[in-house]
């Protein structure tokens, strides 16, 4: 019901709703990659995008041909390079995709 819920208001754009119950929905199903890529769709629109580029690599890294959270992943790493003024590397990022067991 949660997840149900959660892509709801993230369909209304009620951000806010929709992570709660998407953190529920993952907390009961923490294998599914789609409730973790809902899940950093509404934290991108919420403006907090390192939690959103976490979500969506834990999608992918649960479904690897997950094409939307790849391609949200993508976007959210390159306007990272964009706005990065410290320099940060985010490649080093996906390497978290050769890695088992990612909570």
């Amino acid at each position: 019901m949660t997840q149900k819920q959660g892509i709801a208001a993230l369909e209304a754009g009620d951000f806010g709703a929709a992570i709660t119950h998407l953190q529920a929905a993952v907390e009961s199903d923490p294998c599914n990659g789609a409730i973790r890529y809902n899940l950093a769709l509404a934290f991108r629109n919420d403006e907090r995008e390192g939690e959103a580029i976490i979500q969506a690599t834990h999608a992918l890294a649960r479904d690897h041909t997950l094409l939307p959270a790849a391609r949200l992943l993508t976007f959210l790493l390159g306007h990272l390079r964009l706005r990065n003024p410290c320099g940060i590397n985010p490649e080093g990022l996906t390497a978290s995709f050769c890695l088992n067991g990612i909570d």
